[in-house]
């Protein structure tokens, strides 16, 4: 698998914007005494996160309203309602630090206009504008959300989650439909195997 070329974007576009650099205050020993334990990523402020999963919620309706409109292809206009005239109900979380546990978000995704490209995101009583192509298949996003215009891209994609490298950092992104999560809590959590005593062949 050819992954390209690392980099290290994301701790530079931290830098640029954490306070003592942009003071001047820098010494030799800057980066231990700003990022005593590492550069950990990009963190996301509540704006940022409402951004991410505004975003990752309107690929997913915009994914299921394509796929409602090729499954009532061949009936007639009238006994159905127009795939990208329904509102998408989700739940979404997003971990702000890898390894901590993220907190549920209830998100609703509505097209205005029945436009696919423009999507109206409810958070928490909170809304946000998206337009721009919302397709899972393009290389770099490029939207405006709320007026300010960013890029994202899709690095990963599983069943009910997305990874969205925003600010130069992935973020693993969990989008589920609220009836798939009813589902998900009835069902019982498969037990870990114990391989403690068996060798692994990496073939």
């Amino acid at each position: 698998v050819i992954r390209g070329v690392t980099h290290n974007i994301p701790l530079l576009r931290d830098i640029v914007q954490e306070k003592r650099f942009r003071t001047g205050d820098i010494t030799t020993k800057y980066l231990p005494e700003v990022y005593p334990e590492g550069f950990q990523g990009t963190v996301l402020t509540p704006t940022e996160q409402e951004t991410v999963i505004a975003f990752a919620a309107a690929l997913n309706a915009r994914k299921l309203a394509r796929a409602n409109q090729y499954l009532n292809q061949n009936k007639q206009r009238s006994t159905h309602v127009a795939s990208f005239s329904k509102t998408y109900k989700f739940v979404s979380s997003l971990p702000v630090k890898e390894g901590e546990r993220a907190t549920e978000h209830a998100v609703e995704v509505s097209f205005v206009n029945g436009d696919a490209n423009k999507a109206k995101v409810l958070i928490g009583g909170k809304t946000v504008d998206i337009s721009g192509n919302l397709s899972l298949s393009l290389p770099v996003n490029s939207i405006e959300v709320n007026g300010e215009h960013i890029t994202t891209q899709i690095v990963g994609k599983r069943a009910g989650e997305i990874t969205v490298l925003y600010k130069g950092t992935p973020f693993k992104v969990k989008v589920l439909p609220e009836q798939a999560v009813k589902y998900l809590q009835n069902m019982k959590e498969k037990a870990k195997v114990d391989l403690s005593t068996v060798v692994l062949s990496p073939m």
